[in-house]
């Protein structure tokens, strides 16, 4: 009941490793947020605690996972609730549809490192994807000269480590500029130094919120501090796409992966995991508009490339035996459910 509760809500996974794509695709039916089927295969997207009956069927199973989830469990940067969350829904599942998965997707080589070994069969393929935004890129408008400056990181309640982590830097901005906001989603605790700041504004909430709201949640800088553990080493290419999307110029820490792939193409910057570090980055790039605009800009280049459905789709089509969408898939005008919907026996489109 407590897996239930906490695993049927919309997912992201869902939508940035399957749905985005797939949209509009005729074959793909959604039995809960995180399971869809065809005829005669079954995808689970990290779990399927929301699913109406257990998984006990002898369709193939295609097992998505987009996180290193076993190393997240003695991760002590993630919240504990988020912890329990892993051990009582992401774990659980995993352990018993593990063995049983015939094709493992991951969204990064880490994440496939971090799957104890005993729980794949010598047959599992596995298959690394990027995610798919849905979403277009920034337009870039709000770096146009005198648009007040819009600071913060795109982290949800899971983040809160590196909310805490990127306090300094955003204290420090917001009093040397006073024309500067302070944006993130609703629900974090604040550190004191942020409490009750006057310039703090609350924008997104939940995944379904986020995503409609996208348009409107431009920022011009963004920080994203991985903390230096095998959970968040294993994090996936997601935050330099979003952070094009929102337009933001933003800073990674530098033993992050993908930091060294925005840091080559020039579309962010990369600082050493110390607090006065990142203010001082902060710092430097809110006093120097034209190199935030420079940074975005780069980052949609970097962005237009990573953000591409075609090889989510090479992958998906085949083996599920779907067919490619008659339609665009953005188009919504055909009244069927989308993947990120509320789930139903309809196909995915």
């Amino acid at each position: 009941m407590i897996a239930r509760l906490l695993g049927d809500r919309p997912s992201p996974s869902a939508a940035l490793y399957l749905c985005n794509a797939l949209h509009g695709s005729p074959g793909l039916r959604v039995r809960s947020h995180t399971v869809f089927d065809t005829d005669d295969a079954v995808v689970v997207v990290r779990h399927d605690a929301g699913a109406p009956v257990p998984l006990n069927e002898r369709r193939r199973l295609i097992y998505v996972l987009d996180d290193a989830i076993f190393a997240g469990l003695s991760d002590r940067s993630l919240p504990l609730a988020y912890r329990a969350k892993l051990a009582l829904v992401e774990c659980a599942s995993a352990r018993r549809l593990l063995p049983r998965a015939e094709t493992v997707v991951v969204s990064t080589a880490e994440v496939a490192e971090a799957i104890p070994s005993d729980l794949l069969r010598p047959s599992t393929t596995v298959v690394q994807i990027a995610p798919y935004w849905d979403a277009a890129l920034s337009s870039l408008r709000h770096h146009a000269p005198g648009v007040p400056l819009r600071i913060g990181f795109t982290g949800g309640q899971t983040h809160a480590a590196m909310l805490t982590f990127s306090a300094p830097a955003f204290a420090a901005v917001l009093a040397a500029h006073s024309d500067a906001t302070l944006v993130m989603a609703p629900g974090h605790r604040l550190p004191a130094s942020l409490r009750g700041h006057p310039r703090l504004r609350r924008e997104g909430g939940s995944w379904e919120a986020y995503r409609s709201a996208l348009p409107t949640l431009w920022r011009h800088i963004a920080l994203y501090p991985t903390p230096d553990t095998p959970f968040a080493r294993a994090r996936s290419v997601n935050k330099l796409i979003e952070h094009a999307i929102i337009g933001a110029a933003a800073i990674y820490s530098e033993r992050w992966q993908w930091a060294q792939t925005a840091a080559a193409a020039g579309a962010g910057l990369v600082a050493p995991h110390k607090p006065a570090a990142w203010r001082d980055a902060a710092m430097a790039l809110a006093a120097d508009p034209a190199l935030a605009r420079q940074l975005a800009q780069r980052a949609l280049a970097l962005a237009a490339r990573l953000n591409d459905p075609a090889a989510q789709r090479a992958l998906w089509w085949r083996p599920l035996g779907l067919t490619p969408p008659s339609r665009s898939p953005l188009s919504g005008s055909d009244g069927t459910m989308s993947c990120a919907g509320r789930p139903s026996n309809e196909r995915c489109g």
